[in-house]
């Protein structure tokens, strides 16, 4: 696979469309008493209900304003009363349905607080337009007198498209961050005072790196599904970086900290001036790239901050990305970009202090659509997607 656009999935896929489905819009209508006033609501097709006795639910309505063909949508609720009053306190009875209302599409709930309602999950709708409205459904509310409990969520793993290597949401589960893609690059501490603690993240937990000790590896598979190869290949993830604590402080690295140690890896740079972020990437005959997102000054403090690397074969292109935005774009003159290091996050000897979320990799290179689509659902859902009222079932 070779590069994924935004105005139609990746260059190598067939038969992604994003045509209307054909379903219409239902509208409700309500007239002011005392102003006259008429004001329409659209809550979305007038979709079915499935068998299964889910009481409520909640169309979504996305606007992404592009085209993106497999695109893993994250619906983020800050809160949510509907949730915490009908819904289980686990989150157990939690489903997507797709355009028609009686379909599963895959979803991943990474988590759910049934204190406040507040949400994160994944999900893979049909392929999104930017001339129509996609809409999606969240039920809730499973119960048959509490005798029975809801079928089983689809495989996790079917929310994020084969191109995805590896996905971590960066939730500290004991002193694992697990990866949710089917390859399961699961990275690993290697003691309790070595893991990172969870922390508030910029869509659920993250991982908060103390700048001392913490560290995660996970092991270089030998199949060579984390490194770029001769691919197109996509890294991203959004970091918060609280404190600089060295000449290189190091976020993500597999390789690509010197010339003849071929791979990829980020880097906070203290010793040039202004001090500034880099991706870099190195090939086994020591030719290198050296990116910047941008000063660190800038991005040191209390923001998240999105970073994206990709390499474009298809172009001959290395680009970096900041905040949805272009960085900087080289020609790219690397071969094979293949080391036998192990995919580190926070490095012992060049330790990272701040928080680390939604860590990405995938075997294509995104465009700037794809990226400024990603920074905005995360950064700003409500610009990306509408939740409308909840439906109680007729």
């Amino acid at each position: 696979m070779a590069s994924i656009s935004a105005t139609g999935g990746s260059s190598t896929d067939t038969g992604l469309t994003s045509d209307a489905s054909g379903l219409d819009d239902s509208t409700t209508s309500e007239t002011n008493a005392t102003s006259g006033e008429t004001t329409t609501t659209t809550t979305g097709p007038s979709a079915d209900w499935p068998d299964e006795p889910y009481r409520f639910r909640k169309p979504i309505r996305i606007h992404p304003g592009v085209n993106l063909s497999e695109f893993p949508v994250g619906i983020l609720l800050a809160e949510d009363d509907d949730l915490v009053q009908e819904a289980r306190p686990d989150g157990s009875d939690l489903a997507i349905m797709g355009e028609d209302g009686i379909t599963p599409i895959p979803y991943e709930l990474e988590n759910y607080d049934g204190t406040n309602g507040s949400l994160t999950l994944w999900t893979l709708p049909r392929p999104l337009s930017a001339n129509r409205e996609t809409w999606i459904y969240l039920y809730y509310g499973y119960d048959l007198d509490g005798r029975e409990v809801p079928p089983p969520a689809l495989d996790r793993a079917e929310t994020w498209p084969a191109r995805f290597e590896a996905v971590w949401h960066m939730r500290v589960d004991g002193l694992e961050l697990l990866d949710s893609t089917a390859a399961s690059h699961s990275a690993v501490a290697s003691g309790m005072t070595q893991s990172a603690s969870n922390q508030p993240g910029i869509a659920g937990p993250s991982a908060d790196f103390d700048g001392i000790d913490d560290f995660y590896e996970a092991d270089d598979p030998t199949d060579g599904s984390l490194d770029a190869g001769t691919d197109s290949f996509t890294v991203s993830f959004w970091v918060l970086m609280t404190m600089n604590v060295g000449q290189f402080d190091t976020p993500l690295y597999k390789g690509a900290s010197q010339s003849n140690d071929p791979g990829y890896g980020f880097f906070f740079r203290t010793e040039v001036d202004p001090p500034d972020w880099i991706g870099c990437v190195t090939e086994p005959s020591a030719l290198s790239h050296h990116l910047t997102f941008g000063p660190t000054r800038k991005l040191l403090g209390i923001d998240w901050h999105y970073v994206v690397l990709t390499i474009d074969r298809d172009e001959g292109m290395i680009r970096s990305y900041l905040d949805g935005s272009l960085s900087e774009a080289e020609p790219l003159r690397l071969g094979a970009i293949d080391g036998d290091q192990d995919l580190v996050f926070s490095h012992p000897l060049n330790p990272f202090r701040g928080r680390l979320d939604e860590v990405r990799i995938q075997r294509a290179a995104v465009d700037a659509a794809w990226v400024q689509a990603e920074w905005t659902n995360i950064n700003d859902p409500e610009q990306f997607f509408t939740v409308e009222p909840s439906q109680a079932r007729p």
